[in-house]
């Protein structure tokens, strides 16, 4: 695409003016190395007033840049170079301002990314990076968390709650345990022989709802059933060490002792355990 007219004239016109302050600024240059030969003139005439004189081209050259840089340091700071330097610098951020913008109006229109383009892709990629960087922290951290809720979790599900009655209950588990081991088959036998001694008490009773026992649901009164005990009665009159056996026996795991199911039966029966 041709640059319109009116951008062709636009750039003509800023190109003229910047020549025009870049030609004025140059001038004014020639004009400061003329003070500058001048004041070297004028430095070496004052020496030979003074009856001194040059001996070498060093002691020349040295004497020039003396003078050129005195001479430059009034130029530098007089308002003849302030208003040209000004100028020269106006008019050339004018003419690349212009001379960008008919740049990128003629990469628009080709679909090429401009500057600014690249400007913006770039910050919208940082900040794209900067984004998945916290969403990395956060999964992170999300994942610590969960693994802390996990095992605080799976540690109270497998630990007991410390109270007194489980102490109690633990105590007479460990003296029971203390006791010589006897083989399971031993066990059975002998838990059998107990409670058969308590059947004939119960022979002409229709069984009790054991799982109004709390802690004791169906399935346990199905293997108390299995083991002799249809009544409330019949688990009230265990003494402790049938107790411990018929735990084992039903494979209660202690909640037999733990949950006091003795006593629960002889306060629903009415009458204390043994």
């Amino acid at each position: 695409e041709h640059t319109s007219p009116h951008n062709q004239q636009l750039l003509e016109e800023l190109s003229n003016a910047y020549q025009t302050a870049l030609q004025n600024y140059m001038e004014a240059f020639a004009g400061h190395g003329l003070t500058s030969v001048r004041a070297l003139r004028d430095r070496i005439a004052q020496m030979g007033s003074e009856g001194m004189s040059i001996a070498s081209l060093r002691e020349l050259y040295d004497l020039w840049v003396d003078v050129s840089e005195e001479a430059y340091q009034k130029f530098a700071f007089s308002d003849e170079y302030q208003k040209v330097y000004g100028e020269m610098v106006n008019a050339f951020v004018a003419l690349k301002g212009a001379l960008d913008t008919v740049r990128d109006s003629q990469l628009q229109a080709l679909r090429i990314l401009t500057a600014d383009d690249l400007d913006k892709v770039l910050q919208q990629q940082q900040k794209v990076v900067q984004e998945n960087a916290d969403l990395q922290k956060e999964i992170q951290e999300l994942k610590e968390q969960v693994a802390t809720m996990a095992t605080a979790t799976n540690n109270q599900a497998t630990e007991e709650p410390v109270t007194e009655e489980n102490d109690n209950n633990n105590n007479t588990i460990a003296a029971v345990e203390q006791k010589p081991e006897t083989t399971l088959g031993e066990t059975t036998k002998q838990a059998e022989r107990d409670i058969a001694a308590v059947e004939p008490e119960a022979e002409d009773k229709q069984p009790d709802d054991l799982t109004r026992i709390k802690g004791l649901g169906p399935k346990m009164q199905e293997k108390l059933f299995d083991a002799g005990i249809q009544t409330f009665d019949q688990l009230a009159a265990l003494s402790d060490d049938q107790t411990q056996k018929l735990d084992k026996q039903i494979d209660a795991r202690g909640r037999l002792v733990r949950d006091k199911w003795v006593t629960q039966a002889a306060e629903l029966s009415g009458r204390q355990s043994v």
